[in-house]
């Protein structure tokens, strides 16, 4: 189960997604980055520390979104990728396109946790059209 908690940061936001991200996931935290972060902050961070296992499908949103993000001329990272996921986006060639750092997190932001049941709701009814 996919958990996203968000901290803004100045004119950036950090997304740290925890847990399996797999395609049942996707489509909705693909809706959640297009619709909410991009249009409220310029930078990104995606924080992976805790996400214990990805699949193509969700490295495929990834590249979806850096390529909007840059497009719109915004900034779009993967922070803090575990060996195992790094290893993942390696077979997929996603370090070639999308910037992967290290990076401490500042112990004082604010986490608001984002449910992605609405978003998740929003997919269904679009898949039914």
């Amino acid at each position: 189960m996919l958990l996203i908690n968000v901290a803004p940061s100045g004119s950036a936001a950090i997304v740290k997604m925890a847990g399996r991200i797999d395609s049942e996931d996707g489509p909705s935290s693909f809706a959640f980055m297009t619709e909410v972060i991009l249009n409220n902050y310029n930078r990104v961070l995606i924080d992976l520390s805790e996400c214990s296992e990805m699949d193509s499908t969700f490295m495929g949103m990834l590249l979806l979104v850096q390529e909007k993000y840059v497009r719109d001329k915004a900034d779009f990272y993967l922070i803090n990728v575990s060996k195992q996921n790094m290893e993942a986006l390696n077979l997929l060639g996603i370090p070639k396109m999308v910037p992967i750092k290290k990076l401490v997190l500042d112990e004082k932001l604010e986490w608001a946790r984002i449910d992605l049941a609405a978003f998740r709701r929003k997919n269904d009814r679009i898949r039914k059209i």
